[in-house]
């Protein structure tokens, strides 16, 4: 039987054999390859030494429709902090929030025990808040990278 042929669901069956993929993990590496294509401007493919990849790159890039330059990246990373900033209400307030985390972290569990529930609740966000930075990091490439478009 033919590709063509195929029902959606027997395609989706052959590859998911052919890529040998028997949980959530092995998914994850394919869509990894395919988000940092995404993410790399022309000027870092052009530093790849294997061909294949840079071939592969490339053609993924062009897959997507999206090849940023690090021109265009730099501008929309710069636009980026400009928005976070503004959003928090500048730099001083930044300023505070650091100093919010060194004190934080100095409150030990039994002093904890001794606080009002909502302050002590707003000062564990605190001292865990860098438990989800993979996540935060990955948002802010989200948006330097929608800002692309801006340019």
């Amino acid at each position: 039987m033919s590709s063509e042929k195929k029902s959606p669901t027997e395609k989706a069956a052959t590859l998911i054999r052919e890529l040998e993929m028997r949980e959530l993990p092995d998914a994850e590496k394919y869509e990894k390859c395919e988000t940092i294509a995404r993410l790399a401007p022309q000027e870092v493919v052009d530093l790849i030494d294997d061909p294949q990849v840079k071939e592969g790159v490339t053609w993924l890039k062009k897959a997507h429709i999206d090849i940023p330059s690090i021109a265009k990246w730099r501008k929309a990373f710069a636009q980026t902090i400009q928005l976070l900033f503004k959003e928090v209400g500048g730099i001083d307030r930044v300023k505070k929030w650091h100093e919010l985390e060194e004190v934080c972290d100095k409150i030990s569990e039994e002093e904890m025990k001794n606080i009002d529930k909502n302050l002590r609740d707003a000062i564990t966000w605190v001292q865990y808040i860098h438990d989800n930075s993979p996540e935060r990091r990955l948002e802010i490439i989200r948006r330097i990278n929608n800002g692309i478009d801006c340019f």
